[in-house]
């Protein structure tokens, strides 16, 4: 079953005004498909993959126009309402355009013939194309047929995909030879995704963790309980679409959730039981709250001693003299004070 996601990419062939029905070069029935695309279109935005819309844009005197010996009346000629994609088709507004044959003197059925479309597919890491769109017999099959040698892993929408069929058959035909060089052929029903909305959250639990790794312990706890919620909202709001995951949206969506949270498990028990987690010193130094110790002389006296040896002073300033022997002898307040009790006690004598 092919999984829909960053390294894929959608490839909406040439669903322009001309080639549907009322259009010069009408694909009949070619505007049936359109809800089918659109379907398709959905899926790869919510799983984030890249989404490329071909288009025929010919000028007026294009070679493979019947006024210059071409198969084809005009058709989709620059700037025109003919060469516009459809109404219907929803084509969200990043959607990259790829503009085919629009040189006078040079035909290009293919998606990848003289476009930049196999170098944006490259560096956007895409590495699975899924054609849909118009018309089989040509402009699918031929893109189809560049991807895979391209070295792309490609797929054919077979539900998404309209021929002109000018002979019987010759749709099946197109599709047969894409099957033999390897192109897959696939439907709606078998395509499986993982919603953006999930992976995005997915990868923000990631990075929570991955960020308490680089945190003091109190932010690290902080981390870890921002990250359980995260996976909370994922279980709450898809409950058991999780645990059927195969279906729904997809088996490794289920793994990454189990993983995330038996990480988040383990951490947040070994931080609860005051166990020593893993983690990376802060880049920025945390000094200590206290002053260092000062030096007196060759005495080190610690700060609260400091202090209170100021206290201590303060209260017991002399007012003059100095102290003697080891205690310092009494200050001259003290000194004063005690003759004035000697007087007093000589006067009660007399």
């Amino acid at each position: 079953m092919p999984e829909i996601g960053k390294k894929t990419a959608l490839i909406v062939v040439d669903i322009q005004k001309d080639f549907l029905p009322g259009g010069n070069l009408a694909v009949p029935d070619g505007d049936k498909i359109i809800p089918i695309v659109n379907e398709y279109i959905q899926k790869f935005e919510e799983a984030g993959g890249l989404i490329v819309a071909t288009r025929d844009w010919h000028p007026v005197d294009h070679i493979s126009f019947k006024e210059r010996g071409g198969p084809w009346p005009p058709h989709c000629i620059q700037n025109t309402d003919g060469a516009k994609f459809h109404d219907d088709l929803k084509l969200p507004e990043n959607t990259v355009i790829i503009s085919k044959a629009d040189e006078p003197d040079k035909e290009a059925y293919s998606g990848f013939q003289g476009t930049e479309l196999q170098n944006l597919l490259k560096e956007k890491g895409i590495d699975s194309v899924f054609v849909c769109g118009l018309a089989t017999e040509y402009c699918v099959k031929n893109t189809v047929l560049d991807a895979i040698k391209l070295g792309f892993k490609t797929h054919i929408l077979a539900d998404a995909i309209k021929g002109i069929d000018a002979n019987p058959g010759d749709s099946e035909k197109a599709i047969e030879e894409m099957k033999s060089e390897g192109a897959e052929i696939v439907n709606i029903k078998d395509v499986t995704i993982t919603p953006g909305i999930i992976q995005k959250t997915i990868e923000s639990v990631v990075e929570s963790i991955e960020a308490a790794t680089e945190k003091p312990r109190k932010e690290l706890r902080r981390s870890i309980k921002r990250a359980k919620k995260e996976v909370g909202k994922i279980l709450k709001r898809y409950g058991k679409k999780v645990e059927k995951a195969s279906k729904q949206i997809g088996v490794e969506l289920s793994r990454t959730i189990q993983k995330v949270a038996d990480i988040i498990k383990e951490t947040s028990e070994k931080v609860r039981a005051g166990e020593r987690v893993k983690i990376k010193k802060p880049k920025a130094k945390v000094m200590s709250k206290k002053k260092p110790a000062s030096i007196k002389g060759k005495k080190i006296i610690a700060p609260n001693v400091k202090q209170k040896v100021k206290k201590i002073s303060q209260r017991g300033k002399p007012s003059g003299g100095k102290r003697k022997g080891k205690g310092g002898g009494k200050p001259m307040a003290t000194k004063k004070a005690a003759a004035g009790k000697k007087k007093t006690a000589t006067k009660k004598k007399k």
